[in-house]
């Protein structure tokens, strides 16, 4: 099992399509949701399942995200590990909290 702690939000600057950089406020929790669910990965129905069941783990989390090891090895790709992210947007500074957070959640053995 895994442990993600939840780090605290960020402030990210967002090109509009005037040209525009607006910053918002991004929270962990719906940035992990938003990574999974957004990818654009062409998915089975089993694989769609299978993400359904680790947004919602995240959605009801308080502080910390508990996964099992091979929901956390999911999520760890979706980011790419060391390689190329598979979310839309890719990786900002901004986030390098966020994602630091993911690939050095703590292992529990169990």
């Amino acid at each position: 099992m895994r442990i993600i702690t939840a780090p605290e939000a960020v402030q990210v600057s967002v090109l509009m399509e005037d040209g525009r950089r607006v910053p918002i406020k991004q929270e962990f929790k719906q940035w992990l949701t938003d990574m999974i669910d957004g990818s654009g990965e062409k998915l089975t129905l089993r694989q769609v399942r299978q993400l359904n069941r680790i947004i919602g783990t995240i959605e009801v989390s308080n502080g910390t995200i508990s996964l099992e090891e091979a929901e956390y090895e999911i999520v760890k790709g979706f980011l790419g590990g060391d390689g190329v992210p598979k979310w839309f947007g890719g990786p900002t500074r901004q986030l390098l909290k966020f994602i630091d957070a993911v690939l050095n959640a703590e292992e529990v053995k169990g």
